[in-house]
């Protein structure tokens, strides 16, 4: 009886032992094994999962890290999730690290940090992909005083572009006044066949599919309550009698184009849920009347864009245009956009 108590004894204390060594909470910010520094509530991308049915080797679902099984389903990829603790593992001489995530609709999975880091089942980090540079840090000691400045600059450029856009500028007064806000000289080196971003000055491009439509970004503002990005442009004809139409991916003949969409440097597919085109606006498509040589504005919607993502790199618009009195003349094709910085407010 004393040798069995005994035994029982040693396996309690032995399994006490082993479980000690696991989900030992930890407060963050921690630094991974590979330098990367994590804290409470960052946002990580997933990529893809790297088992060979797709789902995630290295992140698991369950109650705690050490029992978690359950491997995260390739429905995640490319999904966005919210770090909600930290656990560690004692591993030999070493220490595991493990995040816990809040994915959807699953509460808790744990993430074997360097693991998923190293096996890219996790790339990108609060809006930025892991490996790549971020933007340059503004030392504390002046950030204030270059916020107050940042916003006097933007409500600046944002007169300035109403005037323009009123036609109480000309394209080089306009120019120039906007590169002295922003801090590049006299303006002379613009090239004004790249339009110019309203948030940081970052070039786009154009590639149109007809030279009968003269077509303009006006700007990209993205909500941070709403967390969507209306993207206003402006259209410009000097064919007669045509009507216009911005749609998701209709032709002339209803044949299927590409959907109007836009991608982030993620790869994230992002879809159209309302266009406008002057006074008209749809769900699914926009169209109006364009008067000879006169502009008319629209906007299109892009929904559940999180502030995080700080620029497009592509935006493909569908649009057909055709003579209101008939005829063979309908033209249909897509409008290619690159590098479209998003002005969040």
């Amino acid at each position: 009886m004393k040798k069995s108590f005994l035994l029982l004894l040693v396996v309690l204390s032995f399994t006490t032992a082993c479980f000690s060594q696991f989900d030992k909470k930890i407060v963050g910010p921690i630094t991974t094994n590979i330098g990367i520094v994590l804290k409470e509530n960052d946002t990580l991308l997933l990529g893809k999962g790297s088992e060979y049915n797709g789902s995630f080797k290295y992140i698991k679902t369950g109650l705690m890290a050490s029992s978690a099984q359950t491997p995260l389903s390739q429905s995640h990829n490319n999904t966005q999730v919210t770090i909600k603790g930290f656990r560690s593992q004692a591993v030999g001489s070493g220490v595991k690290l493990y995040a816990s995530l809040k994915a959807g609709e699953i509460y808790t999975a744990f993430a074997d940090l360097d693991d998923a880091l190293k096996s890219k089942e996790i790339i990108g980090l609060n809006g930025y992909e892991i490996g790549k540079p971020r933007p340059m840090q503004q030392s504390m000691s002046t950030s204030s005083d270059n916020e107050v400045k940042g916003k006097e600059n933007e409500a600046a450029l944002e007169r300035l572009q109403q005037l323009y856009i009123d036609g109480e500028l000309s394209k080089a007064d306009y120019a120039k006044r906007k590169a002295k806000l922003q801090g590049q000289g006299d303006g002379e080196q613009i090239r004004q066949t790249k339009p110019k971003s309203k948030s940081d000055g970052t070039t786009y491009t154009i590639k149109p599919f007809t030279e009968n439509i003269e077509f303009k970004i006006l700007s990209v503002n993205g909500s941070k309550n709403q967390q969507n990005v209306v993207v206003t442009y402006q259209l410009k004809t000097s064919l007669v009698n045509q009507k216009v139409e911005i749609n998701n991916g209709y032709t002339c003949n209803f044949r299927n184009l590409e959907l109007t969409s836009a991608y982030d440097s993620f790869g994230k597919q992002y879809s159209c849920n309302r266009f406008s085109l002057g006074d008209q606006t749809g769900s699914s498509r926009a169209e109006n009347k364009l008067p000879t040589n006169i502009l008319l504005r629209g906007s299109i919607t892009f929904a559940n864009v999180l502030p995080q993502i700080s620029k497009f790199e592509y935006m493909n618009i569908s649009m057909t245009h055709k003579n209101l009195e008939g005829g063979d003349d309908c033209e249909s094709g897509t409008i290619e956009i690159r590098n479209l910085t998003i002005f969040w407010k």
